[in-house]
Formats: C-alpha cells, structure tokens, sequence
C-alpha cells in the first residue's frame, strides 16, 4: 500500500498497525517552495470485504486511538482538509454492502472519508490539486471543463434543458441525433468576460443607500464592509442586474423590486476589451447575452436561463451556495415512503 500512496505524490510515515490487524498510514499533500501541508489523509488497508465489514465495531475506538490525537494537534485550516481512505483490493471492494459504503463515507466528525481501490488509488488521490504558478497559462473555467467531458463521450447533451428526454434518446441507441445537435449548437460564437473593470450606479437606483451617482472601480480582490443597510448587498445586486437584467433576490419582494427606479452599467473587459454593459431587460436581450457569455446550447428555449446560469458559478450570499438544492425533490421523504410505505410517512409527519 505504501508504494501505492506515494505514487500519488504524497508524503508518507512509515506504515503502523492498530491493534496488530489494521495498518494505517499517514501521509500528507504539500505545496509551495518551502512546502507546507495542504491537506492530510489517513489510509487504512484492509485485506477482504469481510474484515472492512466490521468497520462499524471498530471505528469509533480507532477515531479516538489514532485520529483524535492528530486532529487536535492540527493548526489553521488544515483540520479542514482531514480524509481517511479506506483502501481494498478492486475485487473485494466489489463485495462492499452498498449501504455499509454509505455508512462510512456520510460520516463526517473528523475526516471525509473514501472507499478505493488499491489499484485505482492514484487515479482518485489527491482529493484537491493547487496550481502554485499561473501566471502564465489561462485557468479553465469548471464549466468549460465539465462540457468537454461530457462532449468527449457524446453526453453534452445533459447540461441543456429536457436532459432526460435525450438522455432517455441515448439509452435507447440513438447517440447520434445528440452528437449533432452539440455540434450544430458550436457555431454560436462565445465570448469571454475576463474582468468586471467597474459599475455605474445611478442616483435613482436604490435611493435610499446611492442618493447620488456612483461610479465604482474594481481590483482583483475586493473587500465590502460598512453597516447594515449601507449598501453591501445593493452593490452586488447591481451587478447582477446589469449582468442578467433581473435580481434573485427581489424576485420574491414587490416592495424591494419597485425600489428600482434607474439601471445600472457595468464595465467589463471582454476579450481584451471594455465593454458597457446595461442590464439586458427584454427577454430578446437575455437571450443574446445567454449566447453571448454562457453559449447557450437550447437555442430554441421558450424562456430565457440565463438568471439560472449566471447563478451557477457567482454566489452573492452565503445562502446563495444552497439555493441549487431549493428545488430538488425532498429525497427524505421519498426515501421513507419506498422503505416504510406512504402511510407510515403520514402518521409520522401527524406525530411531529
């Protein structure tokens, strides 16, 4: 196993024994020049599924005789970034009860914990990679990355509105209609917004926080204080409404909505170029900018995504990083109705 986890890059102490069955080894990612420990992992080998099956028996003593001690002696944020690996042979991984797998990976008080493959170990550590120089290179945006995934196996198709119709389509053997409509969806020209340089704000917009008009420059990194009601949160709005032409959320507030009286006007670098840009507020507008910055695939789309879109990747609030999941199905409660039936759902929800 040793040999295995430093052909993922890490460093590693000798391996030990627990209890005289278990060997486990500590190992650390570093980065930097001098080096300094980004995250640590805990790997634990376990020659059958068998003996890991027995994880729920002997877990807790193990947490407490050997991560317990390295937690509490850990500074800064590193305690943070805390993985115990689990590690078997592909064969008797194979064997792992499914919801035993569960178990272990939902538990979360001191580590993140993963289940592997010895075999496959390098393919999935480390966890997390830092780029120390970038300087000289474009950083790829996730977005990009997970569409070229996706394209390179005909699946690009799942980013777009109606995924599962198509998805149902390409289970059924018919790849190729998919692959032609993600070429045909190429030709619209993106374009990249590389810097928001400033934002105009108008007197009329919130009044009662901007009572003049306010040209706001931007640097790499910006830090907004002031006290409540200042206009913290009216800024980044601002942006957002001259980005997308709506705000989330005032979508919701008619009161705060009608508290908008003017528009604001971004500057932005697109392409090596400034560029205004005024909030897009008719849905023909919306559209255009959809294909202009996020190269919008459902070109034939009714309604315009592009609030949706622009929310995937810019978090406002600290709510913000939650919404995606406000409006996914309450997978408790199907859950409970599949393993104790709908009835037993009900008496329970009167109960409480």
């Amino acid at each position: 196993m040793l040999e295995a986890i430093l052909s993922t890059g890490l460093t590693a102490d000798p391996i030990q024994n627990w209890r005289e069955d278990i060997p486990y080894v500590w190992a650390e990612q570093q980065y930097g020049d001098p080096s300094r420990a980004f995250a640590k992992y805990l790997f634990t080998y376990h020659e059958t599924a068998e003996q890991w099956r027995t994880w729920s028996e002997w877990g807790d003593h193990f947490v407490s005789d050997v991560i317990e001690p390295v937690y509490f002696r850990l500074a800064n944020d590193i305690s943070w970034n805390i993985y115990w690996i689990s590690v078997l042979k592909e064969e008797e991984l194979k064997k792992v009860d499914p919801r035993q797998r569960i178990a272990f990976t939902s538990n979360t008080e001191y580590t993140r914990n993963l289940l592997l493959s010895l075999e496959h170990l390098s393919d999935a550590i480390p966890i997390g990679r830092i780029t120390v120089d970038t300087m000289q290179e474009e950083l790829q945006q996730p977005g990009d990355i997970w569409l070229k995934q996706l394209e390179d196996k005909g699946l690009g198709f799942c980013l777009d509105e109606y995924a599962k119709r198509k998805l149902d389509a390409y289970l059924a053997g018919e790849p190729e209609e998919q692959k032609a409509a993600i070429s045909s969806s190429d030709d619209v020209a993106g374009q990249r917004l590389t810097k928001v340089c400033s934002v105009f704000i108008p007197q009329g917009y919130r009044s009662h926080c901007y009572q003049k008009n306010w040209n706001i420059p931007f640097q790499k990194v910006n830090l907004l204080y002031g006290f409540n009601g200042s206009g913290k949160t009216s800024l980044l709005s601002a942006i957002e409404l001259a980005l997308t032409g709506e705000v989330r959320s005032l979508q919701r507030d008619a009161l705060q909505s009608d508290s908008i009286h003017a528009y604001p006007i971004l500057l932005a670098e697109v392409d090596g170029r400034s560029v205004a840009l005024p909030p897009p507020l008719k849905p023909a507008k919306k559209k255009e900018r959809e294909q202009q910055f996020y190269r919008m695939r459902g070109t034939n789309r009714t309604q315009p995504q592009l609030q949706n879109l622009f929310h995937r990747l810019n978090y406002l609030s600290a709510e913000e990083t939650f919404l995606f999941t406000s409006d996914q199905p309450k997978l408790k409660e199907l859950f409970a109705k599949i393993l104790y039936g709908p009835e037993i759902q009900e008496m329970w929800q009167l109960s409480i």
